[in-house]
């Protein structure tokens, strides 16, 4: 599969899954192999049988607030705002592993794709906490850099929503934490985007 071969990989796959039926890692990563094709259904097929399969026989290099994840993604990516919700809820109640941003930034796009617009702002509020909290501890300038225009682009995503309902005080709160990042970026498109948008509040 890393090489790009993904014939041969789900052929490995399938034969794994014949000798072992109950492989939570061969579900899942054969999961990301049809989400790399494309083949969303058959990934969430194979999202579904990795939690079974996990709750029977659980593997210790998977964990399910990683299976509910995935799968939330792969609602979400189906337009099923309500199963994706449910899931990334899940994956949030979790106490394994570590909790991701996306997973509060993708639930934000669920809720804001059913009009559920202060959940939704909640939401990225909380991924940005989150990339506060691990961007310090980030071992490249690259990672930081990248967690810092993530942070960005949630706090403009915010401040439409904020917009949307009437909130302009909190939008524009939202838009200078965001053009103080793309100040910090040197982002010149950022600047200029942001900045406009700010002249447009005032």
């Amino acid at each position: 599969m890393q090489m790009g071969d993904y014939q041969s990989a789900l052929s490995d796959f399938n034969t794994a899954l014949e000798i072992d039926g109950v492989n939570a890692v061969a579900f899942y990563d054969r999961s990301l192999l049809n989400t790399r094709l494309e083949n969303y259904d058959a990934a969430l097929t194979d999202i579904n049988n990795a939690l079974a399969a996990q709750s029977m026989k659980p593997s210790d290099v998977l964990n399910l607030r990683d299976l509910y994840a995935k799968r939330g993604q792969l609602n979400l990516w189906r337009k099923n705002w309500q199963g994706a919700i449910a899931d990334y809820t899940n994956s949030l109640a979790r106490d394994e592993g570590s909790i991701s941003a996306n997973v509060y930034a993708e639930r934000a796009e669920a809720y804001t794709a059913l009009g559920q617009y202060e959940n939704a702002i909640n939401d990225y509020t909380a991924a940005v906490r989150i990339i506060s909290e691990q961007i310090q501890g980030a071992e490249t300038q690259e990672t930081r850099e990248a967690q810092s225009a993530s942070a960005m682009a949630y706090f403009e995503k915010s401040a439409a929503l904020n917009l949307s309902i009437g909130n302009d005080a909190a939008a524009k709160t939202d838009l200078e934490s965001a053009f103080a990042i793309a100040v910090a970026l040197n982002d010149e498109d950022s600047i200029n985007r942001i900045q406009n948008l700010l002249q447009d509040l005032d």
